[in-house]
């Protein structure tokens, strides 16, 4: 393509101009034309295509190429009307894992509006074609947001998606063009009422567990008290609660470090348990009072203890007192079904016992938290006071950005936190340092301001 200088430009008519202007958008077109045909034959695509008309229900599939699309002609003619839409990804080489990935997060985000198709395991979506384009939108978003490599660009492309989000999630009636809300996006907005709820649990999980916390934990002044293990918290709280969710110790440990302004410590143990000092859990009133001298009571009376750190296995505790029974004094009126029926009941209903699948020496069956027999090695009553040998711990969060982000995760370590999300220790200090956001717009910080990993692998930052 011939280049003109200002000079020789100067020197054409009118009409010269104009012949040299349609020459060059010509040429401009064919390449536009050529990008586009090759982006059509390698670039993977999401798309809804119409199922029903009335109401307009849409079925969301992946397809390798623009060219695989149903009643594809030519990429200088894909105009479907309302009967198809898609959104064009960037990486050819995406893997179908990785296509299933992206659909099965636009599934979930439509979840409220999907209806299952009869004589089919597919499901579709009633929504409008307007709407179709603006979730596959949504779906472009995330994936820019997931190939970018740009730490810096990070919060834009996080700010794109929830701009996007906020817009596909608006019910109204305007067309697909029409967005005059120009307001800021929320970058913690829930992408579907499934997240709601779950940001809802975990709101009420933090109640529950400042009620806990109120009573059943004490503030200590005795600086030579030893420190009190998470781990510990998390029994008693599991007992106390009936129960527990899966980010219940996050909370636990976010809740120590906001009410008590709490600095976790680690234990110099095996294990390297998290611990806080100035901490007990209150067991004066955590024992079993047994009603009556039925054999029953009397067996978890004499050869039983009842502590939150105790865990036993049904087999164990219901084989024990079998024989317990058979070698006793009293009359053998029971069978041992019956036995077995009577201590379950009893356990079942005691306050300070919780039924759940418990782990012992790496095996894992039913089982109870809270009780174990006096001459079992497992039944861990309460520890001794001794000197224990701390030092700081290097917790790692997962938060949203910002002064008041939610926490998402937590560990109690780099190693521990490297491990989780399979990522090396220098690279995970590296997405510390650089504030790097991962997909879901999370970053990874140290618990007390978000301090950077600057320090030696050797080296324990301060919190």
């Amino acid at each position: 393509m011939k280049r003109y200088t200002p000079e020789e430009l100067r020197t054409k008519t009118l009409s010269e101009l104009r012949l040299i202007r349609a020459d060059t958008l010509k040429k401009y077109q064919a390449l536009a034309s050529f990008k586009s045909s090759a982006e059509a034959a390698i670039l993977p695509v999401v798309y809804m295509i119409l199922k029903s008309n009335d109401p307009p229900m849409y079925v969301i599939r992946t397809a390798r190429s623009a060219m695989d699309l149903p009643g594809f002609k030519s990429h200088d003619d894909d105009d479907y009307g309302e009967t198809l839409a898609y959104a064009q990804l960037q990486n050819p080489f995406m893997s179908n894992d990785q296509l299933s990935e992206l659909t099965k997060k636009l599934k979930e985000a439509l979840a409220s509006r999907k209806t299952e198709l009869p004589d089919s395991d597919e499901y579709a979506y009633g929504i409008p074609f307007f709407k179709a384009r603006q979730w596959l939108d949504v779906v472009g978003a995330w994936d820019e947001q997931e190939n970018n490599e740009s730490p810096a660009r990070s919060r834009e492309f996080l700010r794109k998606v929830a701009a996007k989000l906020k817009r596909a999630q608006k019910d109204d009636d305007d067309d697909y063009d029409t967005d005059s809300d120009d307001s800021e996006p929320d970058l913690s907005l829930p992408i579907n009422d499934a997240a709601v709820a779950a940001e809802k649990a975990k709101k009420q999980e933090m109640k529950r567990i400042a009620e806990f916390f109120k009573e059943r934990v004490l503030v200590l002044q005795d600086e030579d008290a030893p420190p009190l293990a998470k781990d510990d918290i998390v029994s008693m709280y599991r007992i106390w609660a009936r129960g527990i969710a899966a980010y219940s110790g996050a909370l636990i440990v976010e809740h120590m470090r906001s009410a008590f302004s709490a600095q976790p410590v680690y234990i110099s143990s095996s294990d390297n348990a998290l611990a806080f000092k100035g901490f007990a859990l209150k067991t004066d009133d955590w024992v079993y009072v047994a009603p009556n001298n039925d054999p029953v009571n009397v067996f978890l009376r004499e050869e039983c203890v009842f502590s939150p750190t105790a865990k036993s296995f049904s087999r164990t505790m219901l084989e024990a007192y079998v024989n317990w029974y058979d070698d006793s004094e009293y009359p053998k009126t029971k069978r041992e079904p019956v036995l077995k029926q009577e201590l379950r009941d009893i356990l079942e209903e005691c306050r300070i016992v919780f039924p759940m699948v418990v782990r012992i020496n790496s095996v894992s069956t039913t089982g109870w938290q809270g009780v174990a027999l006096r001459n079992d090695p497992n039944a861990k009553e309460e520890p001794a006071e001794k000197k224990s040998a701390l030092h700081k711990a290097n917790i790692v969060e997962r938060r949203m950005p910002g002064p008041n982000g939610a926490l998402l995760e937590s560990w109690p370590s780099i190693a521990k936190a490297a491990t989780s999300l399979k990522i090396g220790v220098f690279k995970l200090k590296s997405m510390i340092t650089q504030k790097i956001a991962d997909k879901y717009g999370a970053i990874l910080m140290f618990a007390d301001t978000g301090s950077d990993a600057s320090t030696s692998s050797g080296a324990s930052t301060p919190l």
